[in-house]
């Protein structure tokens, strides 16, 4: 059988509280934007409805892209010096049309209106080049039923794998796989083709009619446009950036090295986190020279670090995914997807029954590293058999050519676990 060793886990509590007792009270709504950990039971809820946030977050996506064109176009070395700001707000935009608006209208939580959400979910998918709505469900519900969540067949078990984030390598060999798939041009030429796979040729003709159109209509303003400031502008936050972030964003909400699903809401508590961006203050004792560096390196990590990953990969409410997967245990109102990281604060405000105060993880890469140290200390069994459908060509036209490059490890009778490749980019 496969062995889960335990470790000491990264949690913190009361780092916001801290920021709250130390800080000016003017600053406290950036924190708790930055962040994404209002305070418990003092923040007023967002007044914006989830459509009125979709239209928002549409806007923003095209208005950047605009933005960046005509800046490259007119003044260009000022453009490519805003470049990068301009690629973590389009990455953050279509990053929260997949996994915000897409999502929740999938869990018909957006509207009570079900056409509504079909249409949500179906420009979100498209603009984003990410999924199918009806495929996406299938395997959505697979992903958060107790008892199936984090098994074998886990959806997005199978897409963090597909970047060689596997039980039983060292730490060393995880952070090597995640880097080479972060920069790698295999990772990016396999999901991309993918996802191309799921818009051109998945779901009903309707989809697919809108996903020819969209990348017809890419295309052709590449090609009528200036289309060089066109494509430094989307291209990159299209396909790389927006598949490193998914990748990000999947590997550091779970703890994957839980090989058996939970079987009780206990253990399925236990392996989901909430994840907030920010460090632990600096100590109150500090004076002089160690003040100013401490306070410094705070700032400068939270400017530089944190905002980018907050608004890049851990958009909306993403910090709180953990309330998305327990929210059903916690209350029997309706799911407010809108508001999630209030609800959450909310909820620990109200007795925190399921103990999402106790599992809070500070930085998207504490997440990520405490992911792969866990994964690192799981052993398995000498001999391990693959399982059969790991090569079904037919499911997955380029699983073989995946394998191949799995099959170069020399820890491959080690590192394999029966199981399937993925099939597409996940979102949860």
């Amino acid at each position: 059988m496969l062995r889960d060793i335990r470790m000491a886990v990264p949690f913190l509590s009361d780092v916001r509280e801290e920021m709250a007792r130390r800080m000016p009270g003017w600053i406290q709504p950036f924190l708790s934007f930055v962040t994404g950990r209002p305070l418990h039971g003092k923040t007023s809820l967002d007044p914006l409805s989830p459509i009125t946030q979709f239209l928002l977050d549409l806007a923003l996506l095209f208005g950047s892209v605009v933005l960046g064109v005509t800046l490259l176009d007119a003044h260009f070395f000022w453009g490519i010096g805003l470049l990068p700001v301009l690629w973590v707000v389009i990455v953050g935009r279509l990053r929260a049309l997949v996994t915000q608006h897409a999502h929740e209208a999938v869990h018909g939580a957006v509207s009570c209106i079900p056409w509504v959400n079909r249409i949500i979910a179906q420009v979100s998918y498209t603009v984003a080049l990410a999924h199918d709505p009806i495929s996406f469900r299938q395997e959505h519900d697979h992903h958060h039923a107790l008892g199936r969540f984090l098994d074998a067949q886990d959806p997005d078990r199978l897409f963090v794998e597909s970047a060689g984030i596997r039980p039983g390598l060292s730490s060393a060999e995880l952070h090597s796989n995640l880097w080479a798939s972060l920069f790698g041009l295999k990772f990016h030429t396999l999901t991309m083709a993918n996802r191309l796979r799921l818009v051109l040729f998945r779901g009903n003709g309707w989809r697919r009619a809108c996903g020819t159109l969209w990348i017809c209509i890419l295309v052709g303003v590449a090609l009528v446009g200036p289309t060089i400031p066109f494509c430094l502008v989307v291209l990159p936050a299209l396909i790389p950036f927006f598949q490193a972030a998914c990748l990000l964003q999947i590997l550091s909400e779970h703890d994957w090295s839980k090989m058996d699903a939970p079987r009780d809401l206990v253990g399925y508590a236990d392996a989901t986190w909430g994840r907030f961006c920010g460090d632990p203050l600096p100590s109150a004792d500090l004076v002089g020279y160690e003040w100013l560096a401490d306070w410094g390196t705070w700032w400068l990590r939270m400017v530089f670090v944190h905002i980018p990953c907050r608004m890049g990969v851990l958009v909306r409410g993403l910090p709180a995914h953990d309330y998305h997967h327990l929210q059903s245990h916690a209350d029997s109102a309706r799911y407010d997807c809108a508001h999630v990281l209030h609800v959450r604060s909310r909820a620990i405000a109200s007795g925190d029954s399921l103990g999402f105060r106790k599992r809070e993880i500070w930085g998207l890469w504490v997440a990520v590293n405490h992911v792969l140290d866990s994964l690192s200390r799981v052993e398995l069994p000498q001999t391990v058999h693959l399982h059969a459908r790991y090569f079904d060509n037919r499911r997955i036209p380029w699983q073989s050519e995946m394998m191949k490059h799995i099959s170069h490890s020399p820890n491959t009778a080690k590192t394999m676990i029966a199981t399937k490749q993925v099939s597409t980019c996940h979102e949860v």
